[in-house]
């Protein structure tokens, strides 16, 4: 009775882990992609990045071939705790791997600053091996 306990126990840790090594490498693939699955997830990563003033993340969701890097790097300061983020889709237009995206974002910062940001824009985005970019180069002005 005791060795077919211990075979079953093993059984169960076997399929424990593989249910478990299963859901982290399809979660670990999500995870890599999550902000460049689709048009709007990349136009929700740039807009949050430039009401931040996150230079680098900026650059990051512009298509490779039109970056550049601005004269001089914006100082994130970091988020008040009362901060508050907003992002409204309105208009997706897609035409293959090319398409439009028109957004109106908001940012509400709290103490101390307490001030709002918004930003409306219809921005370009295009799919390259299989990951979805800003297509313009950045105004750093």
């Amino acid at each position: 009775m005791q060795f077919l306990s211990i075979r079953m126990a093993i059984a169960i840790v076997a399929v424990l882990t593989l249910i478990i090594a299963t859901y982290y490498i399809f979660l670990r693939e999500k995870v890599g992609k999550l902000n460049d699955v689709n048009p709007i997830s990349i136009v929700e990563r740039y807009s949050k990045a430039k009401l931040y003033a996150d230079t680098e993340q900026v650059i990051a969701c512009i298509v490779p071939e039109k970056r550049s890097e601005p004269m001089l790097k914006q100082f994130v300061g970091g988020v008040y705790k009362d901060s508050q983020y907003n992002i409204k889709i309105l208009n997706v237009e897609l035409d293959g791997d090319k398409g439009k995206v028109t957004y109106h974002a908001t940012m509400e910062w709290g103490e101390p600053i307490n001030t709002a940001e918004e930003l409306n824009e219809t921005v370009s985005v295009v799919k390259v091996d299989g990951k979805w970019y800003i297509d313009r180069e950045e105004d750093w002005f």
